[in-house]
């Protein structure tokens, strides 16, 4: 555990973590490297935690509710600047990982939700990663708007969307 915390990306991670369990994605490498060394252990801890409605993302935490999936996001708003760069199979899901950006308002969105065609709810991720590659690209305020996150579904996203920046980015 201490070479998490020396990492600098030991938030980040951490981060990512915390939402595979809170989407109940089997992440076992990413659990037991950045949360705690037993995926089982973690998972009953982090269900306990989150059975008595402790908050885990603040106020991003309703961001996150893959219960009510049957909402259907519009993607109205312009569009980002990205990638979805690496698409990666685990025992019950996918985790996505790649960048997202809005040039318009010099944003790095804080979350993403990646949608199917229909515009219906896939899974989620988090914004946080370093990307060198983009600050020479964007500036600055683009140096952590690489994301990682999961989808449960079989269907890959056909679009990345940001509700805080009102972007999204088309995978079609």
């Amino acid at each position: 555990q201490f070479d998490a915390i020396k990492h600098s990306s030991a938030p980040f991670n951490r981060s990512i973590a915390l939402l595979s369990l809170y989407l109940d994605v089997e992440d076992n490498v990413k659990v037991e490297r950045n949360l705690y060394p037993n995926f089982g252990r973690a998972k009953y801890l982090f269900n306990r935690v989150k059975s008595s409605k402790v908050g885990i993302f603040g106020e991003h935490e309703s961001a996150f509710d893959m219960s009510n999936k049957e909402v259907r996001i519009k993607t109205k708003g312009k569009a980002c600047e990205g990638a979805l760069d690496r698409i990666s199979k685990l025992n019950n899901s996918w985790r996505l990982e790649g960048w997202i950006f809005d040039k318009r308002k010099n944003l790095k969105p804080t979350y993403v939700t990646f949608l199917n065609s229909d515009g219906e709810v896939l899974g989620y991720g988090i914004t946080g990663q370093r990307r060198k590659d983009l600050l020479s690209l964007h500036g600055p305020k683009a140096k952590f708007s690489g994301f990682e996150g999961y989808s449960k579904s079989i269907e890959k996203p056909s679009f990345i969307y940001s509700e805080e920046a009102n972007c999204h980015l088309a995978l079609i």
